[in-house]
């Protein structure tokens, strides 16, 4: 992949990152139960947890991939792709964020991860949902940081999605969006958190797991299976 697709989607990614890492360092500091604290345990822990993100991330970019992959030379940064891009920017960033919210969401009220388990939880249980959100007082603020993070997103860091650098002809795009699906196909078979344990505290391996991440493993899992109704 040349340095033309690697630029536009640099944003993204360093938005993702960015919001994984601070959910993860809050969630370390508000951990009720004991952490592996040791330092090969903490450099595992986010070294796992950049591998999931990664792996979400790439199948989450397919989309903006694609639509890179079809826009005419003539039209790069032009004013339709200046909304697309934000667009996609916009959708992506809030995306994000809310999982990070309903992470957090979990964390607080269930002791669960964001995951398919989770979601199943809440939908099966919703009066544990409702009582959770009321006795929640402080989600109304962060609903409203929210908005006004993905506000300042899209002001100071929205144009970041765009670059002067020229976008290869349409063969060679064919040709890197087909490296771009061989590369997402392999990371999702090969970086496995079940099988990469960061150490024997469970807390530590649940951080790990970028919910994103887990949530596309599940999905994908219960597709295979044939399982669809979980408990």
């Amino acid at each position: 992949m040349n340095s033309y697709l690697l630029r536009r989607l640099f944003p993204f990614y360093i938005l993702a990152v960015a919001a994984e890492f601070i959910f993860t360092v809050y969630s370390m500091a508000a951990a009720d139960s004991p952490l592996d604290m040791s330092f090969f345990g903490i450099v595992k822990t986010f070294g796992i947890l950049l591998l999931t993100t990664t792996s979400a991330f790439l199948v989450m970019m397919i989309p903006y991939v694609a639509y890179l992959m079809l826009l005419p030379q003539n039209w790069q940064n032009g004013r339709l792709d200046k909304y697309v891009s934000y667009f996609f920017y916009l959708v992506f960033a809030a995306s994000t964020l809310g999982e990070e919210l309903l992470s957090a969401y979990f964390w607080q009220s269930q002791g669960l991860p964001a995951s398919l388990a989770a979601f199943r939880h809440s939908y099966n249980n919703p009066g544990v949902l409702v009582a959770g959100l009321l006795a929640s007082p402080w989600l109304v603020w962060v609903c409203l940081a929210f908005f006004a993070t993905l506000i300042v997103l899209m002001y100071y860091t929205a144009r970041f999605t765009l670059t002067a650098i020229p976008a290869p002809k349409w063969l060679n795009r064919v040709f890197q969006t087909a490296v771009y699906a061989a590369v997402c196909v392999m990371t999702y078979l090969n970086i496995n958190a079940e099988t990469l344990m960061v150490s024997t505290n469970d807390l530590n391996n649940e951080i790990s797991e970028e919910g994103t991440y887990m949530v596309i493993k599940e999905t994908v899992a219960d597709y295979a299976g044939g399982d669809f109704s979980k408990d």
